[in-house]
C-alpha cells in the first residue's frame, strides 16, 4: 500500500530563503539549473541569476532525488513504506510516470542514464535488488531485475554506455553489465576483483571517458577497474587520500585531504589488457607505486596543482572556504566546476581553458621544457573565479531563531547537533558569503534571542549557556560562557529587564536554572535552580499583556507530575537577587499550578506552552490539540486538592493525532493570532481573538512526518 497523499496546494508557500542539504554531487537538470528537495517540494535553482521556482508535490516527504540534463527530467522517491517514484519533465512541468514496487521500505539510490532513456533504482530495505525502468514507457525492463548478495549504497552509470554501471558500498565495488537478448535483457553482476583481504574503504569513484571505473580508498589507493568485466587493471598510491574524482573534457581531477586539487593527464592505452599477465600480478594494494611517479606505468601524469587552502587564506576571514572539499563535479556542459565542502558550502569554480579542452583527448604538457613545467605546475589564486553558491547544515538542525527588533528583520540564526551556529541573511544581499559561523565544542540544543535581535543565547548539551553578540551579524562573537549544570540544556528562553536579560534554562534532569545577563558588561550570572516540578516538556515566559514599562515575572511550565498533566507558573527571581545557595526556595520563586486533565491518556500529555494574553496561556498536546487555560492561581506545585481545569477555548476542531512541537502567539494591530507546528509536518495559523473559536487562517504541510515533522 502506497503512502498517503496530499493536495499540491497544501505545501505551496512563498519561500524567502531555503538552506537544505544538497546531494553530493549536486543534481543538474540542465547546464545552469540545480534541483534539490525543499521540505516536500522540489526547488529548481538557476545558479547563474539566482532565480528559483518550485514544483509542489503530492507527497509528504522526499528521500531520494536525481536528474537528467539531456531531457530535463527529475525523479524523486517519497518517504514511507512501499514508496513510489515520480518522474517529472521540467519543460513543461508535468508528471510523466509514477513507478511502484521499487522497495518495501527504503531506496538506496537512483540514477538516470546520460541519454535519459533509463532510470536505475537500487533498493536496500528490506530486499536488496537493482531494477531498471524505461523512460519511454515507464515500465520495468524485462530481465533487468537483479537480486544482490550485499547491501549497496550507491550506483554510478557509465555516461558512454547505459549497459554498464557500478554498484558501490563502503568496502566493495561491483560492475553490472546488461546485454540485449530476444525480447528481453540479461543482467549480470560481475565478480569482485579487488582482493578480499584488502583493507578497503571507498572514498571516491568516477567513470573515465575510456570506460574504466576509478575507485579511490581512504587509505590513499587509486584502483582502475575494467568497466565491462570489473577486473582490476591498475593500482597506484596517491600522496594524500582522495576525497573526490571527476573528469573535465581533457583531464582527470582529484581532490585530496588538505584541500589540494590535482589535474592529471590520463593515458588509458598504458593500462594492461584484461587478458594480460600484468593484471594477474596485482595481488594487493599496499605495495602500489606512487600516482605521480613514472613507476605507475605512465597511466597518470600530474599537470597542475591547486592549493585551495592558500586560495582561502588569501581571502578575507568572512569570505574563506570552510572545510575539506568532499565533492568535485562539473556541470553537464563541462564549463564550470562545483565544489561541496564538509562544512556544507557549495562553491563554483571557473576552470582554466588549458585544463578543459575540447575533443576528449588527454594532452600532456610539453616535456621538452622541464623548468617551465615545474614553474607552472602550481596554479595561482588569481587564475580562479570562486563564488559561494549556497550553504547548508551538515548535522540535524536543533533550533532556529529570528533576529528582529519587531519591525525590521535583521538576520536569522540556526544551530545544529554538530555544534555549528550560523547567523545568516534571510534574503541574499550584497555580502558574497551571506552568513557567519561559530563553532562550539558540543551539540547545540536551543537558541533564544533578545527582543531587539542584538543578543543571542545558545544552549548546549554539555550544560553551557553562551552569550553571543549578534549585532552586527557579520561580526558576531561570543561574549561570555557559563556552565550552569552537568546536565545538558534542553530549552532556553529569555525576557527583558531594566538593565539586561532574565534567562530560564530547562535542563535534561528537569530542573530549571535561572540566570541574569547584564548587558553593560556582557556577563552571564547564575541565580540558582528550581527543583524538578515533574517531567517538564516546555517552558516559556508569560510576556503577553505586560503593561508598558513593566517586565515579565512568571515562567510558564508544562509537563507531568505523578502521571498527572500539569501547567505551572513560576515567579522568576528578582534581578537584584544575590544567590546564597544553589537552590531557589519558594520564598524567592513561588509556584502556582493547574491540573490540566484528570484522565491518564497519552493524547492529553502537554508538549508545548506559550503566553496568549495577560490572563490566559495556550497549551499544545501530544494528540494534536491546542487549548487555552487561565494563568495558574493555585499556590504550590501539589495536585492533591485540585480538580482538572476547564479549557477556555479549543483552537483545533479535529486534532491531527501528532504532538504539537511549537507554539507562537503574535499580534498585528488589534488582531491576535496563534501559530503552531506539529510532528506531522504541518504549520497552522488560527485566529486567537477573545471569544473566537479558533478560525483557521492557513494550514500548510511543509516537513516530512517520517523524520519528525516540524520541530520549531
Amino acid at each position: 500500500m502506497a503512502p498517503p497523499r496530499k493536495a499540491p496546494e497544501d505545501g505551496k508557500v512563498d519561500f524567502h530563503a531555503s538552506f537544505v542539504p544538497l546531494s553530493a554531487p549536486v543534481c543538474f537538470v540542465n547546464n545552469r539549473t540545480v534541483c534539490y528537495a525543499v521540505a516536500d517540494n522540489v526547488c529548481l535553482w538557476n545558479i547563474e541569476d539566482g532565480s528559483r521556482s518550485y514544483l509542489h508535490t503530492t507527497v509528504y516527504g522526499i528521500t531520494k532525488l536525481c536528474c537528467n540534463a539531456e531531457r530535463g527530467m527529475v525523479a524523486f522517491c517519497e518517504g514511507g513504506a512501499s514508496p513510489q517514484v515520480f518522474v517529472y519533465s521540467m519543460e513543461p512541468k508535468k508528471l510523466m510516470f509514477t513507478i511502484s514496487d521499487v522497495a518495501e521500505l527504503e531506496l538506496a539510490d537512483m540514477a538516470f542514464s546520460r541519454c535519459g532513456s533509463r532510470l536505475y533504482v537500487l533498493s536496500r530495505a528490506t530486499s536488496k535488488k537493482l531494477a531498471v525502468f524505461s523512460m519511454q514507457t515507464g515500465l520495468r525492463l524485462k530481465g533487468c531485475d537483479l537480486d544482490l548478495p550485499l547491501r549497496f549504497d550507491k550506483l554510478s552509470v557509465y555516461p558512454g554506455h547505459k549497459d554498464h554501471l557500478a554498484l558501490i558500498r563502503g568496502s566493495s565495488v561491483r560492475i553490472v553489465t546488461i546485454t540485449k537478448s530476444f525480447e528481453t535483457y540479461i543482467s549480470r553482476l560481475q565478480p569482485p576483483s579487488i582482493p578480499a583481504d584488502a583493507e578497503l574503504s571507498v572514498s571516491a569513484y568516477a567513470w573515465t571517458t575510456s570506460g574504466h571505473f576509478l575507485v579511490a580508498t581512504r587509505q590513499g589507493s587509486l584502483c582502475t577497474l575494467d568497466g565491462g568485466t570489473g577486473v582490476l587493471l591498475h593500482v597506484c598510491q596517491a600522496e594524500r587520500p582522495i576525497t573526490s574524482i571527476t573528469m573535465t573534457r581533457s583531464h582527470l581531477v582529484t581532490s585530496h585531504i588538505g584541500n589540494n586539487l590535482s589535474f592529471w593527464s590520463y593515458s588509458p592505452e598504458a593500462l594492461p589488457a584484461v587478458t594480460d599477465e600484468a593484471v594477474q600480478e596485482i595481488s594487493g594494494l599496499s605495495d602500489a607505486p606512487a600516482m605521480s611517479s613514472a613507476a605507475n606505468g605512465g597511466v597518470f601524469k600530474l599537470n597542475k596543482v591547486l592549493d585551495l587552502e592558500s586560495v582561502s587564506q588569501s581571502q578575507r576571514l568572512g569570505h574563506r572556504m570552510l572545510g575539506q572539499v568532499a565533492c568535485v563535479q562539473l556541470n553537464p556542459g563541462f564549463s564550470q566546476a562545483v565544489l561541496t565542502t564538509a562544512e556544507g558550502e557549495v562553491w563554483s569554480l571557473e576552470l582554466p581553458p588549458k585544463l578543459n579542452q575540447e575533443g576528449g583527448a588527454f594532452p600532456t604538457l610539453d616535456p621538452t621544457d622541464d623548468e617551465e613545467e615545474e614553474e607552472d605546475i602550481y596554479m595561482r589564486a588569481d587564475q580562479l573565479q570562486t563564488q559561494l553558491l549556497t550553504w547548508f547544515h551538515t548535522h540535524p538542525v536543533a533550533d532556529i531563531a529570528i533576529l528582529s527588533n519587531g519591525s525590521e528583520l535583521k538576520a536569522c540564526a540556526s544551530g545544529d547537533e554538530g555544534g555549528r551556529l550560523r547567523i545568516w541573511e534571510a534574503s541574499r544581499g550584497m555580502d558574497p558569503k551571506g552568513f557567519r559561523m561559530i563553532r562550539f565544542a558540543s551539540a547545540i540544543t536551543s537558541l533564544a534571542p533578545d527582543a531587539e535581535g542584538n543578543m543571542l543565547l545558545v544552549g548546549t548539551d554539555s550544560g553551557c549557556v553562551h552569550l553571543v553578540r549578534a549585532s552586527p551579524w557579520r561580526k558576531a562573537q561570543i561574549m561570555d560562557t557559563q556552565r550552569v549544570s552537568e546536565a545538558g540544556v534542553a530549552k532556553l528562553c529569555c525576557c527583558a529587564t531594566e538593565d539586561g536579560l532574565k534567562v530560564a534554562a530547562l535542563l535534561f534532569d528537569n530542573r530549571i536554572a535561572f540566570c541574569r545577563v547584564n548587558l553593560s558588561d556582557g556577563r552571564v550570572k547564575m541565580l540558582g535552580y528550581v527543583e524538578a516540578l515533574g517531567n517538564v516538556e516546555d517552558i516559556q515566559f508569560h510576556d503577553q499583556g505586560v503593561a508598558e514599562g513593566l517586565f515579565p515575572e512568571k515562567l510558564l511550565v508544562v509537563g507531568t507530575a505523578q502521571e498527572v498533566t500539569m501547567l505551572w507558573a513560576v515567579r522568576a527571581p528578582p534581578t537584584d537577587h544575590e544567590p546564597r545557595s544553589a537552590d531557589l526556595d519558594r520564598d524567592v520563586c513561588p509556584v502556582w499550578s493547574t491540573k490540566l486533565s484528570g484522565e491518564k491518556r497519552l493524547e492529553d500529555k502537554p508538549t508545548a506552552v506559550c503566553s496568549l494574553t495577560k490572563k490566559s496561556v495556550v497549551v499544545g498536546f501530544a494528540g494534536g490539540g491546542v487549548k487555552s487555560y487561565p494563568v495558574p492561581t493555585f499556590s504550590g506545585a501539589s495536585t492533591a486538592r485540585q480538580s482538572a481545569a476547564m479549557p477556555q477555548n479549543s483552537f483545533v476542531s479535529v486534532p491531527c493525532g501528532q504532538p504539537v512541537s511549537c507554539l507562537r502567539a503574535s499580534t498585528q494591530g488589534s488582531a491576535l493570532s496563534l501559530a503552531f507546528a506539529s510532528m506531522d509536518g504541518s504549520v497552522t495559523q488560527v485566529s486567537a481573538m477573545q471569544g473566537s473559536e479558533g478560525e483557521l487562517i492557513t494550514r500548510k504541510a511543509l516537513h516530512s512526518p517520517y523524520i519528525g515533522g516540524a520541530s520549531q
